[in-house]
């Protein structure tokens, strides 16, 4: 919620700002709005009103809307389709199928997984069309198309279209489909087998267990997710034929990459002919980082109708382990692809070491935290080199878990099992340390613009599906700049502000973004230098950048940035050797990963009677 006392303020400098620019109680909004001050989010006032820009919010002119129709099989073989029924119903403008997207020319999804198999041959990536054209391997696979001028035709119309599928047998699990003779899904694919993966050294591993005291074997099942986000995948698809360019707003985790992978594999054309923006976007974490089949439908569609369309729509962990190695196959099954969400990967790998200390601990009779401060890396290994090829700059892992079973009353869970006991309930516990790597290090956009009216944008290519950036790079501008806090504002989902841009995922942006914006920020200090040794009559080797002023060393002459961002702003003249703006258009290489880690005490109490369980004690730190 949003403090009516700081709101006031907010409001009134910038009231005051309005007309009294040069005030130097700028220097009052440099001192309390950096990095750590707990500041009102600037963004969730319009959130809380209602007043976000989703898919649904944009009407653009002579729009029309798209449903997809979609298989009922699991797997099958596509014997017709029949779409004459659905063309000739009230408001229809067009019903389209994967044989007119090929004859269009439009390219397939690529899967952009980079992984080679243990022989170094490269994974096997059948080709995905946007719509199956002779058989579906799912069900839900995209089939069909229909375009009208309101939704409810276009769904009327969705369900006029027949399919005639031969079914086949289907597999809906991976150790089902890595049998022998399970139904083969793609040729390209025996065995249905994608990939099969290895990491590390087998026979230093293999050495290892021969000379280990304890062995421990553990079958584990990790659950399969299927993501439901508040905002499903719908788009918007415009071609402008004048200028023969695509736009496509969407709700996605990062415009430039997104704009790649359409542009190179679906449109085949350069990037600068496709250009993408997005609002807020209703969840993602993951789910909406690729190109899904509907986009290619809507351009189709835009294309061919010329009408903008709106469819519907880390394994080590904290332990000293010397050697490891990692085999991983992935196969082809009937069932909805997956992709990145939540982690992808970190929660997994931290869930198998764990289970694998707590059933060693049991097997061996030692206690189980006690174990685990056994093989603890310690802080005085840091920097450490683990097996898996990452190096940890620090952790004190030990000191994680002995707080927490601190603040979970460790010793004190008898006393409540028996508690629960009396009262006919099942008590359990369960521990668990954890480490994850954040996203690699990859190129980020800090671009800073000082506005006509006043304000400085931020322009990056991470961009927010929920975290909340605008406020904590507000605080990393104004704590290096002294730029007031209220005047800073964020761009973020549009591909064509862009120069580069490595979109939001693995817990990367305000690291990325963050040091993005710092190096932006040096340059503007650099290029202003210049600009105030001309506006102060001074030499630049005298100017110096403190609290959001150019001063000449040794004096009171001084001009503050924003004041100077206006004067430029106002026409003066500069020299041409001088930078003729504050603005800047930085690339910044992108920072080493960083290792958050912690650990988790849960206790649950479970009615045997009816299965129900209860969460009655979680200590984290």
């Amino acid at each position: 919620m949003t403090d009516p006392a700081a709101s006031s303020a907010f409001a009134a400098t910038a009231r005051r700002k309005a007309v009294h620019p040069q005030d130097d109680s700028d220097k009052l909004a440099f001192t309390k709005f950096g990095v750590g001050q707990p500041v009102p989010r600037t963004e969730d006032p319009r959130l809380l009103r209602g007043e976000g820009r989703y898919t649904d919010d944009i009407n653009l002119p002579s729009q029309a809307y798209a449903i997809i129709v979609r298989s009922r099989h699991a797997h099958g073989m596509i014997r017709n389709i029949d779409v004459a029924s659905a063309r000739g119903m009230p408001g229809v403008l067009g019903v389209y199928t994967g044989a007119d997207l090929k004859a269009a020319g439009f390219g397939t999804l690529k899967c952009i997984t980079p992984f080679p198999n243990r022989d170094g041959t490269p994974m096997r990536k059948p080709p995905r069309p946007a719509l199956a054209t002779e058989r579906v391997r799912f069900v839900g696979d995209p089939v069909a198309f229909v375009v009208a001028e309101t939704i409810a035709q276009a769904r009327d119309a969705a369900e006029a279209v027949t399919i005639e599928i031969d079914s086949l047998p289907a597999v809906t699990t991976a150790s089902a489909a890595a049998r022998p003779g399970a139904p083969l899904l793609y040729d390209e694919a025996p065995g249905n087998v994608a990939l099969d993966y290895h990491y590390g050294d087998a026979d230093k591993v293999a050495a290892a267990f021969a000379q280990a005291a304890h062995v421990t074997h553990l079958k584990l099942i990790n659950s399969r997710l299927v993501v439901c986000a508040m905002e499903p995948r719908s788009a918007i698809g415009v071609y402008d034929r004048a200028g023969d360019r695509w736009t496509l707003h969407v709700g996605c985790q990062g415009v430039f990459g997104l704009r790649g992978q359409l542009a190179a594999d679906v449109l085949g054309v350069p990037v600068e002919k496709l250009h993408v923006i997005a609002g807020n976007v209703g969840g993602s974490f993951g789910m909406k980082g690729s190109a899904y089949p509907e986009y290619v439908c809507l351009f189709h569609a835009a294309r061919a109708l010329g009408r903008t369309l709106n469819l519907v729509k880390n394994t080590v962990s904290v332990y000293k382990t010397p050697f490891i190695e990692v085999n991983t196959k992935c196969v082809f099954t009937n069932t909805v692809p997956v992709s990145s969400y939540r982690g992808a990967g970190r929660p997994e790998s931290n869930y198998y070491m764990e289970r694998l200390v707590d059933a060693a601990a049991a097997e061996m009779g030692i206690d189980r935290a006690e174990l685990r401060r056994r093989n603890h890396i310690r802080p005085e290994q840091m920097p450490y080199q683990a097996a898996s090829g990452l190096t940890y700059d620090s952790g004190d892992f030990t000191t994680l878990l002995d707080r927490a079973l601190d603040a979970a009353d460790w010793n004190g869970f008898e006393r409540r099992r028996q508690e629960s006991r009396k009262r006919g309930k099942l008590r359990g516990r369960g521990l668990g340390n954890f480490l994850e790597v954040t996203g690699a290090a990859s190129k980020e956009m800090g671009g800073i613009r000082f506005e006509a009216d006043g304000t400085v944008t931020i322009i990056t290519g991470t961009l927010d599906h929920g975290q909340g950036h605008a406020t904590p790079f507000a605080q990393v501008l104004s704590e290096r700049l002294g730029i007031p806090f209220q005047r800073i504002r964020l761009v973020q989902g549009d591909s064509d502000e862009l120069v580069v841009g490595g979109g939001t995922g693995g817990s990367r942006s305000m690291m990325a973004s963050g040091a993005a914006i710092v190096d932006a920020g040096k340059k503007v200090i650099e290029q202003g230098k210049q600009i105030a040794a001309f506006v102060l009559e001074a030499a630049a080797a005298d100017i110096e950048f403190t609290a959001g002023r150019f001063v000449i060393v040794g004096t009171d002459r001084a001009v503050g940035i924003m004041e100077l961002a206006e004067r430029i702003r106002g026409g003066i003249v500069l020299p041409p050797e001088v930078p003729q703006s504050l603005d800047v258009k930085h690339v910044h290489d992108g920072v080493p990963s960083a290792f958050p880690n912690g650990c988790h005490v849960a206790e649950v109490e479970i009615d045997p009677e009816t299965g129900v369980v209860e969460v009655v004690k979680y200590s984290s730190v």
